[in-house]
């Protein structure tokens, strides 16, 4: 029922909006179609308990009707099979989003974001809308299947079973200018009949219900202080066979109330400020222990958070900070064994010292759901999907990162770079909830990259010589990989065709006793041929020597091909033939000229001659009521300018110089001329007004 008055309102508002721009349908092309499909294929041989041939498809089209009319199909599809995938996400998916004026719809397996605390980014299958007229009112809907059913199977038992999980909601916010108001409102609920195949008891999986409804508004006050609050609540069902109990919370009218029905909050709020080049923040969000939302995957709950947010620019932009910090406290029913409070800070600093120089910072002790890779993940994969599923776990952590770039040259036939990073991690594991206790369980992650750019343009050639090191402390153990990293890159073919060429080698010790070492090639090639089809091969080789196994070969080619169409025709040049083609290019070589800096009492200018004349050019129009012989004068040193613009750099840049001198004099004069104006007009209205104040106590 909900799905066909949705399908209504669409077709309604479709046909309203199509009946007023029927005049343009003779004015676009009738259909215009655009898209693009890619095919990717993965072939292996190693020891890894993996296939041997991996395909990827992907695609979408677009069909534009008269130029007011969007529908826009995607797909993918893969034979690759994940043991352990998540129940409720789909590799092989298709989605529509057919879209006309402020009416956008998604059908098939898309995503939504109502709010944070109700409809964040779960993926669902079904229908949705936007809709987002010129007015204040935003509208936006869904329903469909978020969870698919998937019975217990004893040959995987790791896989656990899921029932059916169906969903709706809708979200409307009013926003005007200075003020906005919204309500989201999501429910989601399992089917019972769903599963049919009995399952252990001990896997505690019970059919949920979920209700949740959320009110957030937004006021702009003096133009420069912002406030925004949202408040959420949350009837989650966890055991729908459970028996019936009558509840006079909020909710309750709405669910079916429960035994294992609970109900919690969430409340978050912000003020900041424009001071400056920046502004000032103050933040404060609760969240109830066990609040949960069905619409998202992941939700951090019982905590709270008083914040205060600092952004600032200084020093003509060149140093920009960043500061949030505030207390932070967990535990808000008084049920845990242990209670974290702490004052948690995030700090970001950028700093833009000179055209060479650019050096950032960061850190942060926020708790997050984090999880830690560092550059070696990427350097021994060994297809681009791996590691997708490691593990995940709340961190109670330090992050500190330091970035240094500085160029050594920049020439614009060479270019050559140093770049430092260094970053720091400090975590604590919590895991079910439940904080891990236990002696030395804090680990500290500490990575360090060193690395040298050289980019030679005209060839079209770059290097990069790296040095990577990484220092783990886990428990009581000590772990260091470390080792260096060669890269070359070239292009051919006008720069159609790119081709790059890696090799890396990595050790590793563990409380100093050497475990293994790791040794990688690469080599990448891709290749666009008439703008519409595109290659792309790369292959690795990767050998790999441990104390549990010796000597493992891993070998994977990654073969590529993508397509993109349009029906649009483009304007082609007829009549022109390979000479005048010749003779254009060697126009455009001639006109190539040397760039150049002028710095000189406060104008600064920059770029070829050329450039910088015409920018000179410009100012004559600010003494438009100048002297006439004055403007003479200007002309003719303005002549001797444009003359000298190819001859010698000294003689151009002497020209210049004369110019700015006699317009640095008149500019002086004219402000002068300037205040003694806005002096007389001062007074003018200092009169004007006292004469009118005394004509209105005389008459009035």
């Amino acid at each position: 029922m909900y799905l066909k008055i949705t399908l209504l309102i669409i077709f309604l508002f479709s046909s309203t909006c199509y009946a007023q721009r029927l005049d343009n349908l003779g004015k676009a092309k009738p259909v215009t179609i655009t898209g693009g499909f890619s095919a990717n294929s993965i072939f292996y041989n190693g020891t890894a308990n993996r296939a041997p041939f991996t395909y990827f498809l992907n695609g979408n089209i677009n069909a534009n009707l008269y130029g007011l009319f969007n529908i826009p199909v995607s797909f993918a599809y893969t034979n690759q099979q994940f043991s352990f995938n998540e129940p409720s996400f789909k590799i092989n998916r298709l989605s529509i989003h057919p879209s006309y004026k402020w009416v956008a719809t998604h059908i098939g397996d898309v995503s939504m974001n109502f709010s944070p605390y109700t409809l964040n980014g779960h993926q669902f299958t079904g229908f949705g809308f936007d809709l987002t007229p010129n007015g204040p009112f935003k509208i936006s809907a869904m329903y469909g299947r978020l969870v698919r059913n998937r019975e217990y199977n004893t040959i995987e038992p790791q896989a656990d079973p899921s029932y059916k999980r169906m969903g709706y909601g809708t979200k409307i916010v009013f926003d005007k200018n200075n003020f906005g108001v919204g309500i989201s409102f999501f429910k989601a609920k399992d089917e019972l009949n769903s599963l049919k195949v009995a399952f252990p008891a001990d896997l505690r999986i019970t059919p949920k219900e979920n209700l949740v409804i959320s009110l957030e508004g937004r006021i702009t006050l003096l133009k420069k202080a912002n406030i925004r609050v949202e408040v959420a609540n949350s009837a989650l069902t966890n055991d729908l066979r459970a028996e019936r109990i009558k509840s006079n919370k909020l909710l309750s009218g709405l669910v079916n109330n429960k035994v294992s029905t609970v109900y919690h909050h969430a409340f978050k709020a912000d003020f900041s400020y424009s001071i400056g080049n920046g502004s000032l923040g103050l933040g404060y969000e609760r969240v109830d222990p066990q609040y949960q939302t069905l619409g998202a995957y992941y939700f951090n709950n019982d905590l709270e958070n008083i914040t205060v947010k600092l952004n600032q620019t200084l020093f003509k932009n060149k140093l920009n900070i960043a500061i949030n910090t505030g207390l932070q406290r967990d535990d808000l029913n008084n049920q845990k064994q242990s209670e974290l409070n702490r004052i948690v800070a995030a700090i970001n600093l950028n700093l833009k010292a000179n055209e060479r120089l650019n050096v950032s910072g960061s850190y942060s002790n926020f708790r997050a759901h984090t999880q830690i890779k560092n550059q070696f993940d990427y350097i021994n994969q060994v297809r681009p999907y791996e590691n997708l599923d490691t593990l995940n776990f709340t961190q109670v952590s330090q992050n500190a990162n330091l970035n240094i770039n500085y160029a050594l040259s920049q020439l614009k036939e060479k270019r050559q770079s140093v770049n430092v990073n260094v970053s720091y991690q400090n975590t604590r594991e919590d895991q079910d909830a439940f904080l891990i206790d236990i002696p030395k369980n804090d680990s500290q992650f500490i990575n360090g990259n060193l690395a040298y750019n050289l980019t030679l343009t005209e060839r079209n050639l770059s290097f990069t010589g790296a040095f990577n090191s990484t220092y783990n402390t886990i428990t009581d153990s000590e772990i260091l990989t470390l080792g260096p990293t060669l890269a070359i890159a070239k292009q051919f073919f006008d720069k159609k065709m790119r081709t790059t060429f890696s090799s890396s080698y990595n050790t590793t010790a563990k409380d100093g006793a050497q475990q293994g070492n790791v040794l990688n090639f690469r080599l990448g090639a891709t290749y666009r041929f008439k703008e519409k089809h595109n290659f792309n091969l790369n292959i690795i080789q990767l050998f790999r020597n441990t104390i549990a196994q010796q000597n493992v070969n891993d070998f994977t080619a990654t073969l590529g091909y993508s397509y993109s169409f349009s029906s649009r025709k483009k304007r082609k040049n007829f009549g022109k033939t390979v000479k005048d083609k010749q003779k254009k290019k060697q126009k455009s070589i001639k006109k190539i000229e040397t760039l150049l800096k002028i710095n000189y009492k406060g104008y600064h200018f920059e770029g070829p001659p050329s450039s910088i004349t015409k920018q000179i050019d410009t100012l004559n129009t600010t003494f438009q009521y100048t002297e006439k012989s004055k403007q003479q004068n200007l002309s003719i040193l303005f002549e001797k300018i444009k003359k000298s613009e190819k001859e010698e750099t000294k003689t151009y840049k002497k020209s210049v110089q004369n110019y700015l001198d006699v317009y640095d004099a008149i500019s002086i004069s004219f402000k002068t001329y300037q205040k003694e104006v806005k002096e007389i007009l001062r007074e003018l209205a200092t009169d004007i007004s006292q004469a009118h104040n005394g004509l209105q106590k005389r008459y009035i």
